[in-house]
């Protein structure tokens, strides 16, 4: 026990701390709520000042924990808080003017999830469809390596084209062999006639003898 501790009670002690500027030590001591809330609002524990001031119902309550809340980003349930603000005050123009703030942020939070939504999808299906035209290309290109196989089938020589040359060949062997015969023939000719010559000189000598 400090002498603070002796002289002053903790919400006094606490009102010291946020005199020196230290919210968040004032925060841990204050032991009223509503000034327990106000010092985490000031510290920028917002989550910790919502605590606080809901626990207890009042018009300021609710009005300073719709303040926490939307620092929080809890934009509805800090709408609902200044609801129930208006509700036991009606005049309440901080409530008011808060709530209509607090409203348009909601509507714009809202509409930028919206656009986000939509570009997620936008992106999604052009994902899709990116994929799909690739798979075509890939299917197009099979198809096109397939026909370029198949032409190239049809145009390599078949096999019976050997067998047509060595035809060929033995025709020209044959053409080749009748040239042959045919010179031995001719010849063979010229030679008979010319033993026929020298038979018949002979003939013609032996008959001028007698």
């Amino acid at each position: 026990m400090s002498w603070d501790d002796l002289w002053l009670t903790k919400d006094q002690q606490a009102q010291q701390l946020m005199q020196q500027q230290k919210p968040e030590q004032a925060a841990e001591l204050f032991q009223r709520n509503d000034w327990k809330g106000a010092a985490a609002y000031q510290a920028k524990e917002y989550e910790n000042a919502a605590n606080s001031f809901s626990a207890e119902d009042s018009t300021v309550n609710h009005y300073n924990l719709g303040n926490a809340l939307a620092h929080a980003g809890k934009l509805q349930e800090a709408i609902d808080a200044y609801n129930k603000a208006l509700s036991t005050d009606p005049a309440f123009e901080d409530a008011a003017f808060n709530k209509q703030l607090v409203e348009s942020l909601l509507q714009q939070q809202k509409q930028q999830e919206k656009e986000k939504k939509e570009e997620q999808t936008n992106q999604n299906q052009q994902g899709q469809k990116k994929q799909e035209q690739n798979k075509n290309g890939g299917q197009d290109a099979e198809n096109s390596d397939s026909s370029q196989q198949s032409s190239a089938d049809n145009s390599s020589p078949s096999d019976d084209s050997p067998s047509n040359n060595n035809a060929s060949t033995d025709d020209q062997s044959q053409t080749d062999q009748s040239g042959e015969n045919s010179q031995a023939q001719a010849s063979q000719q010229e030679q008979q006639t010319g033993d026929n010559s020298d038979d018949q000189k002979n003939s013609e000598e032996t008959a001028e003898t007698e």
